[in-house]
């Protein structure tokens, strides 16, 4: 097992959204940890939102990649 797997669980994964932008990929976060950890989504969605603006988390740049794919 490597270290992503022992850390992220293929339960906190989520494959095939259907996200418009990076706002709508944060906001399924939150929705899945809201239902799977009972974490406030607004509480995830502002973290995200907050480390994005120190620097990419990765979210965005998949989002973008699938949308460029998505129009070809």
């Amino acid at each position: 097992m490597n270290r992503l797997a022992a850390i992220l669980p293929s339960t906190n994964v989520l494959v095939n959204v259907d996200a418009t932008s990076k706002k709508r990929v944060f906001e399924q976060a939150g929705l899945l940890f809201e239902n799977q950890h009972s974490i406030a989504r607004s509480t995830v969605t502002d973290n995200l939102f907050a480390r994005e603006r120190l620097g990419s988390t990765g979210l965005a740049t998949v989002w973008r990649s699938r949308t460029a794919a998505s129009r070809a």
